[in-house]
């Protein structure tokens, strides 16, 4: 047995968060955190609650290694910059509330502590217990001999382990692990929300019963997820051997943040989620007689001339279903001619049909048997498609403003349907002689007035809200959604540049043991030589990459022939 992979096989105790002060925490430092406490924490969070993905907000060391706050130098400390200009705390929350901003002392404090070169407010912590790989699968094989061996073959794993190696504070993990929860409960067709169950004290281990989201064995989901992974190590540990045998698959656990990155998107997220190919399948595994309902006035449209993810105007159209709603939306790639909406209110014209509008595509909305939502993308001919053009749709989450089916329509309905004002109904009744009678009646029958939209608006929030909820994301003192989505920041954490402190975790390793990996191989210093320096990180790309070159020189078992360069980087 190579001593680099004893190693792995021992439960080190190790500090894994920047060494804290045995001194009592300074009083300037106790007001600052006090200030960031009373006016940030709210947001950035408490409970989970994750807005900006600034969780992190009383994590001292986080703000530290992230350039939030750099000691003695206000002006490349974000943090203060973005108090100082006022734009945090913003005037009003997302529903509307306004928000106490930091007053002239408040700011004065801030200003002071970075001056004074921002020392630790946080209280002495406690030693982590390094959770090595070998040490998470004697975890796994622990909680199995727990569970009857005939429904041992369900259970599966989904693991945090190496963000709380790396420090992570438990704020910024109990957000993944609701982000866990809600995606994996978003790919489910099953009534009933269940969030995977922690076994280990730390809770970066966590179990799924796949028949809880329909995941059933003859036609296996989790084998559809596990083959795209690209981190699978096999470690040979006789705990990994039972592991394997009991749940009848070689890969029984995979990395949370990878599986959210993954299964968000497609080719996982139509695969796992049953997405068919076209609308029209859709509507008929939905109980949608979408061409009927228009025909016979039964549906709630609203149509505007500018939305937040549209290039051009758009209209959004709500069907009823037998359990919640089906929404679909017509989007255009002009706003002028027969993609003109103001003067085409009606449509969608058939092929040929010289009236009604031409639209170039859309997204679908339906919820799940559990109330949360599922997502599907389509061009004008109703195919399914993984992508919006940018041409048509955007999402400025993103960095290359690409719409991806799943991952941009959960972070964009993040508190379900967005609340949007009809603009059809009013420019009709302004100019009623530049319609017809029977264009009029129609207009009235499919854009209801505000208070009747927004009723249905309010129905099918109050649906999807019960759901979020169920699966670990806070709600506001009103019972709202409120804070960014978990799963965007997760998905966000997972493509960021990996430090050595990042890299070292996510191979299984101390800081240390990569470093003296670094030292025995050339070529895997050749590869990640930079990260020695303090600062330097790499990109996701680039550590995928050169993942198998980190297993074989840093001798940390076998890696998974399982490979799909189909997932994300």
């Amino acid at each position: 047995m190579k001593i680099t992979l004893r190693c792995l096989w021992i439960l080190a105790i190790t500090p894994l968060a920047a060494a804290a002060s045995a001194q009592a925490v300074e009083p300037l430092a106790q007001q600052a955190r006090a200030v960031l406490e009373r006016h940030c924490h709210v947001c950035h969070g408490r409970e989970g609650s994750s807005e900006g993905g600034f969780s992190y907000v009383l994590d001292h060391q986080r703000l530290i290694d992230l350039d939030k706050v750099v000691p003695g130098n206000l002006g490349k400390s974000t943090l203060f910059e973005r108090v100082l200009g006022d734009e945090m705390p913003p005037p009003e929350d997302n529903e509307g509330n306004l928000l106490t901003p930091l007053s002239d002392a408040d700011k004065d404090v801030l200003r002071k502590w970075i001056e004074a070169g921002a020392a630790n407010f946080n209280e002495p912590a406690a030693e982590r217990v390094r959770i090595t790989p070998a040490a998470m699968l004697d975890l796994m094989a622990a909680d199995l001999r727990q569970i009857s061996k005939p429904e041992r073959k369900f259970m599966r794993y989904l693991t945090l382990s190496h963000l709380y190696n790396a420090g992570l504070a438990e704020e910024e993990l109990q957000t993944y692990r609701i982000a866990l929860a809600k995606l994996i409960n978003s790919l489910s067709r099953q009534p009933t929300v269940v969030r995977p169950r922690p076994i280990d004290p730390a809770q970066t281990i966590l179990r799924i019963d796949t028949r809880h989201y329909g995941w059933a064995v003859a036609d296996d989901k989790w084998q559809r997820i596990a083959a795209a992974n690209p981190y699978g190590i096999r470690y040979g540990t006789p705990s990994e051997q039972f592991c394997v045998a009991e749940t009848g698959t070689d890969m029984p656990y995979l990395r949370g943040d990878w599986f959210v990155a993954s299964a968000s998107r497609p080719p996982l997220y139509h695969d796992v989620l049953d997405i068919p190919q076209t609308a029209g399948e859709l509507e008929a595994e939905l109980e949608v007689d979408a061409a009927a309902n228009l025909r016979d006035g039964l549906v709630a449209r609203a149509g505007f001339g500018i939305s937040g993810v549209s290039n051009s105007n758009r209209i959004i159209e709500r069907h009823k279903r037998p359990f919640g709603a089906y929404w679909k939306s017509y989007d255009f790639a002009s706003s002028a001619g027969r993609q003109d909406i103001f003067t085409n209110p009606l449509g969608p014209a058939a092929e040929g049909e010289a009236w009604g509008f031409l639209h170039a595509g859309g997204e679908l909305i339906f919820n799940l048997p559990n109330g949360l939502q599922a997502y599907m993308l389509v061009d004008a001919a109703g195919l399914r498609i993984d992508e919006g053009p940018t041409t048509i749709v955007h999402d400025d989450k993103r960095p290359s403003r690409v719409v991806v089916n799943g991952l941009s329509c959960i972070s964009c309905h993040e508190g379900g349907m967005n609340y949007k004002a009809d603009e059809i109904r009013s420019h009709v009744e302004a100019s009623p002689t530049a319609f017809t009678d029977q264009e009029l009646r129609t207009i009235r029958d499919l854009y209801p007035r505000a208070e009747e939209f927004n009723a249905l608006l309010d129905r099918d929030a109050a649906l999807f809200t019960r759901a979020v909820a169920e699966c670990g994301v806070p709600l506001n003192d009103r019972g709202q959604i409120d804070s960014a989505d978990p799963i965007m920041i997760l998905v966000r954490l997972f493509e960021k540049e990996l430090t050595l402190t990042l890299a070292a975790a996510e191979a299984g390793v101390t800081e240390d043991e990569f470093r003296e990996g670094l030292e025995r191989s050339v070529e895997l210093s050749r590869a990640f030589g930079s990260l020695k320096q303090r600062g330097y990180s790499v990109k996701r790309d680039k550590y995928l990459g050169d993942f198998a070159l980190i297993v074989t020189k840093l001798e940390l078992g076998e890696l998974s022939a399982r490979r799909n360069r189909r997932s994300p980087k």
